[in-house]
């Protein structure tokens, strides 16, 4: 008998495809078990987070360039709210806005640390605070950057969070 048609009676084989089902099954069971028992608490975390991102507001010195909300029931365990900016305001101006603004909603400063692409530096900065489990990061690209973006605000959770 050659190769392929051995082959082709393995995969045939009704014990393969058992152990196939159980294994979908057992995948399928666990995705859908972590929707139903984190799925709302996902949610409330996503609606908290939105109110928090509106509370913060953004500095009248900035342009939007772009938005994130992520929140999926199938996928609870982690949600993220943010948004990108460009600024010709320097590091200190944006840090004196967050930091006071961050402050006044009850967020705590967690530790900075550079921001670097690959490796390189163009002077870029990561700022984090956290809120309970919440966590929030702000990340300035650097003087030197050009991703067309000066800055971004990111409000997270996730189970596996820093932040407690």
């Amino acid at each position: 008998m050659d190769s392929a048609v051995r082959t082709a009676l393995r995969v045939l084989n009704p014990r393969w495809w058992v152990g196939g089902v159980i294994v979908i099954a057992v995948a399928a069971t666990v995705q859908i078990s972590d929707r139903m028992l984190n799925g709302e608490q996902g949610q409330e975390y996503h609606q908290q987070l939105a109110r928090e991102f509106s509370l913060i507001g953004q500095p009248k010195f900035v342009g939007v360039v772009s938005t994130t909300d992520v929140f999926s029931k199938w996928e609870p365990r982690r949600v993220l709210v943010g948004a990108d900016y460009t600024s010709s305001s320097s590091y200190s101006a944006i840090l004196e806005y967050y930091d006071q603004q961050m402050t006044a909603l009850g967020w705590r400063f967690a530790g900075e640390r550079p921001l670097r692409d690959w490796g390189r530096d163009f002077g870029g900065r990561v700022r984090d605070y956290c809120k309970g489990p919440l966590s929030a990061s702000l990340q300035y690209a650097g003087e030197r950057a050009n991703y067309g973006w000066t800055y971004a605000i990111d409000l997270s959770w996730s189970t596996n969070s820093s932040c407690r």
